[in-house]
């Protein structure tokens, strides 16, 4: 529901190694196929209140946050005929306020630092999740009790008319994105009339524009109740608070009605059914569908291994197959789409320019043979469980979020009727044997596929045989129109108690806990390696990240993108390993190592289990230190790398964030490249195994790197490792070249560039402003920045979503380099409102830095958000890495963090506004429009903004 105000286009890309193959391990590895797949532990007490709400209680306390998540056991298979859409439609709505809190759900959560807050609607269940300073579980647990129970006399026709606009925006936003039609359509084509599952989860446009506030009023009655909802508390908390507290706020709720719900209707096909379709899309892509038995079902688990060991690394099956062996595709991915009455197995691959997906599907269907024929082998079986099951350890380093362990326990409880569910699903996986999954793929999928085939429009010519199947929802499977109902078993009656908690005030969230980090130990190795480390011992997991001087920034002019393609290249072989016997290694070792750039600095980083951390080093350096860049890796990676921009540009959000550099900075500065990273097609085409060499020898030297290590391991511990494993690296006598990322000017007036995107429903509108360096300006300009566009209750978004319903988010955020940094802003607003939506952009702008300059409320909502949530932004060993990371990518000092509270609390309102009164200007910022331009540029071009410009090639 709630957007990252953060741009995935902007943050590094993540090559993560971990791979299963059919080839039998040498004697070198022998050992490690001996190591066994670790086991996660999460403990909970369980209670049920007299009105039939269910509590799951899990204690952690490493850190003094709550992680609070409410699940409701209803999703967009209990819509009634009509009304596709409407659980995700109402779960926007009850972030809306309740009768006794006025305004945005958002806004007492920012106040106290929440951290990992949001609500999601799924086919099966609607959740509320949020981690909240342990002193503000009260004002949480009021804020989730009065949404339950004093909920729905908040709602207006209004309200309902604003929030089905930005669902609809939503909606438009997912249609807009490269393939983003198929997900909306499979489930009508792989799922019969009637059927829960056979719609969509956002639903259609017709349906939800039809929803009226009586069906809101029904929906909650029937629903929302304590009766059909489970909550999983997490975190710095006891059993005995748990129940007070929880009683307090929700004991007074009355049940709900006993609910009928849909049976187990897995559906499965017969023979295959097909479909192609059209969409602007630069590469070709096949999608396979099969509807299999429901979650926790032995064969669904099951099949979460068969997806491992044809898609989860370089080695798998399909990937070595469609990728490495016959390079047909760019990609090749399978999935298991877990749900409560009937699943479905997905695989789904892209295929290179030229290649026909007849061929794609030809190779898909062999692999898919030979492993039911076959089955996997030991080694292949063995590697597959030891990556499942080291996944969930680094997971189990999460109390709250998507996969941290109070989502784990509650799902287990509405799927499985236990919290602790999950752990007979994973004992099924950790006893299959290779015979068990052939006799599962036999039966679920050998017959019954549905394909897909999504067609560039140079490909498309409407006259493909597979365009005119009828959508199974069409039809009528064995004479049911609709599922089979099964009525709510309830073994005692409930009721509510006549008592609860002060509705008139929300409850006092205490004394902020403070912010208590492991003290940074540093060290140098002999050939000059600055080594930091900070201890946690909480989860048997280590991780390390190098950091080195480069990045994007320092590619050579006519080499666009070859940072990028260096990292890219790191795990695809060493002097001693090629990439597929780098990617059988780290399965075994439950190790996972990848890699990227930014602007400036590249990085390697490493996740390994404490008790495999000596080989894991082993490997990683040798990752690091010792590619061997081979040709035919490069050609591989090369293709690769030029899809991924095809589809960069293909994309709204990514295609704008290309030019932005390079209109920003110039070609000639260092930061004047596509701020994805990915580079250009004239440079990436142009880069030769020797440039990456040299890259690699110019850039990785031990003098220049910092090694950050998180985790379970001491430094009297690590250090040995490292002089073995690292010691020996040596630094080039020759001073690493200087990078032009000198200052560049304002631009002298606004600009304003389009992107052609025909026939598309959204307009990607994006901004840049030049910024001063972070060493001149920090905290001053991270409030400003707070304020116009960096949470949920900021201007932007508050405007252009919540007041305009323009838009599903609208958001700021700045770009941080070693220099100059740039004031990002970016909204997708349906394509009727593009002119207007700019307008109110452009004016948020000029009025931030002029006459509506942040308030004292804004600017100290801020500073309680940004203080307050340090702790559970540092709860995991992944978060505290990415902290230390900051200190030594900004030359910070190593009490940062803990002074950063202070400096922040001490920013003065004048300093904020001067920020923006200097630094926000609007007469200064280039916009970038990308969507339908012939109905967009002539709106665009009456605001007199800027003289629209044609943009340079990105």
């Amino acid at each position: 529901m709630r957007m990252n105000p953060w741009p995935a286009v902007l943050l590094p890309v993540v090559l993560t190694v971990a791979a299963c193959d059919k080839a039998e391990p040498n004697a070198a590895t022998n050992q490690m196929a001996t190591l066994t797949a670790p086991t996660v532990d999460v403990p909970y007490e369980t209670f049920t209140l007299d009105n039939g709400l269910t509590v799951v209680v899990h204690e952690d306390h490493k850190t003094p946050i709550v992680a609070i998540n409410v699940w409701y056991h209803v999703g967009s298979k209990n819509e009634p005929e009509g009304r596709s859409g409407f659980a995700h439609l109402f779960e926007h709505l009850m972030f809306q306020g309740t009768e006794n809190f006025k305004g945005e759900f958002f806004e007492p959560f920012e106040r106290v630092g929440a951290t990992d807050q949001n609500g999601t609607t799924n086919e099966d269940r609607t959740n509320y999740f949020e981690n909240v300073p342990s002193p503000a579980l009260d004002m949480a647990l009021w804020m989730e009790s009065d949404r339950m129970g004093h909920f729905i006399g908040s709602v207006t026709q209004e309200l309902l008319d604003e929030q089905r606009g930005v669902v609809k925006n939503e909606k438009r936003q997912g249609l807009n994105q490269p393939y983003g039609e198929a997900w909306q359509i499979i489930g009508s084509y792989t799922y019969p009339k009637g059927h829960p599952y056979s719609h969509s989860v956002i639903g259609s446009m017709e349906d939800i524009n039809a929803a009226s506030l009586d069906d809101v009023k029904q929906w909650f009655d029937t629903w929302y109740g304590p009766s059909n909802a489970v909550i999983a508390l997490a975190g710095d908390v006891t059993m005995d608070e748990a129940k007070e507290k929880v009683e307090l706020y929700f004991g007074d709720i009355p049940p709900g009605p006993p609910v009928e719900r849909p049976a187990e209707w897995v559906a499965k096909m017969e023979g295959p059914t097909r479909l192609a379709i059209e969409d602007e899309v630069p590469q070709a892509r096949l999608y396979k569908v099969w509807n299999v038995p429901p979650y926790l079902a032995a064969d669904e688990r099951r099949l979460e291994l068969v997806s491992n060991l044809l898609t989860s690394g370089k080695t798998s099956r399909l990937y070595e197959r469609l990728v490495y062996q016959d390079e047909l595709t760019t990609d090749a991915v399978s999935f298991v789409a877990s749900a409560e009455i009937g699943s479905q197995f997905f695989i789904y691959a892209t295929a290179r320019k030229g290649i026909d997906l007849a061929d794609v599907e030809a190779a898909i269907d062999e692999e898919l043979a030979r492993l039911t024929t076959e089955g996997p082998t030991e080694d292949e079986l063995q590697r597959a469980k030891m990556a499942y099951f080291s996944s969930g350890v680094y997971s189990s380093e999460r109390i709250g979020g998507f996969g941290g362990k109070s989502d784990l326990l509650a799902s287990s409880q509405i799927y499985g009727g236990s919290p602790d569910a999950w752990v007979t699903g994973d004992a099924i996986i950790r006893n299959a044997t290779s015979a068990d999954l052939k006799a599962t793929m036999t039966e679920w999928l050998d017959d019954g596929v549905f394909s897909l085939e999504v067609l560039p429009p140079e490909t498309y010519d409407g006259t493909s045989p597979y365009a005119s199947t009828p959508k199974r929802s069409d039809t009528v499977e064995n004479g049911m129109e609709g599922p089979q109902l099964v009525k709510e078993a309830r073994d005692r009656e409930f009721a509510a108690n006549r008592e609860g908690a002060d509705r008139t005030k929300l409850p006092d969230t205490g004394t902020p806990p403070d912010l208590t980090l492991p003290p940074l130990q540093r060290a140098t190795l002999g050939n000059g390696l600055q080594i930091v480390l900070a201890e946690r011992h909480e989860a048997p997991v280590v991780r390390a990240q190098m950091v080195l001087t480069g990045g994007g920034g320092a590619d050579p002019k006519g080499l666009s993108g070859l940072a990028n393609l260096t990292m890219r290249m790191l795990d695809e072989g060493t002097e001693t390993r090629d990439a597929l016997a780098i990617s059988r290694e780290l399965q075994r070792l439950g190790a996972s190592v990848s890699s990227s750039a930014n602007l400036d600095h590249c990085f390697v980083s490493l996740s390994t289990l404490a008790t495999t951390l000596e080989p894991s080093l082993e490997l990683y350096s040798e990752i690091a230190l010792r590619p061997s860049f081979a040709d035919a890796e490069l050609d591989r990676q090369r293709t690769a790398v030029l899809a991924r921009i095809d589809q960069e540009k293909a994309s709204p959000t990514s295609s704008a964030f290309r030019l932005l550099g390079p209109l920003m900075f110039g070609d000639d500065h260092a930061y004047g490249v596509p701020l994805t990273g990915s580079g250009t097609i004239e440079g990436v085409q142009a880069i030769t195994r020797d440039d990456l060499v040299q890259y690699h020898q110019t850039w990785f030297r031990p003098d220049q790197a910092t090694l950050v290590v998180v985790g379970d391991t001491t430094l009297a511990t690590l250090m040995p490792k490292l002089e073995k494993t690292f010691g020996s690296w040596t630094a080039p006598s020759e001073a690493a070249p200087e990078r032009n990322v000198g200052v560049v000017k304002p631009a002298s007036e606004a600009k304003i560039y389009t992107i052609a995107k025909p026939n598309s429903e959204q307009t990607m509108l994006v901004g840049g402003l030049l910024l001063p360096p972070r060493k001149e300006i920090d905290v001053p300009l991270e409030l400003v920045n707070g304020v116009l566009g960096g949470q949920f209750s900021a201007r932007l978004n508050m405007n252009l979503r919540e007041d305009k319903h323009w838009a599903y988010g609208a958001y700021s955020f700045i770009v941080s380099t070693a220099n100059q940094r740039v004031l990002g802003l970016f909204a997708p607003v349906q394509t009727d409102k593009t002119a207007e939506g700019l307008f109110e952009m452009q004016k948020e702008l000029v009025q931030i830095a002029g006459k509506r300059p942040p308030t004292a409320d804004e600017v100290n909502v801020l500073k309680d958000n940004l203080t307050l949530a340090l702790p559970g932004e540092n709860e995991t060993g992944a978060e505290l890495l990415s902290s230390l990371v900051e200190i030594v990518v900004n030359d910070l000092p190593d009490d940062y963090w803990n002074s950063y509270v202070s400096e922040v609390r001490g920013t003065t309102l004048e300093e904020v506004s001067k920020a923006a009164t200097d630094l926000v200007r609007a007469d200064q910022t280039t916009w970038i429009a990308v969507g339908d331009l012939e109905r967009i540029a002539k709106p665009v071009a009456k605001l007199g903004i800027a003289e629209i410009q044609a943009p340079p090639k990105p």
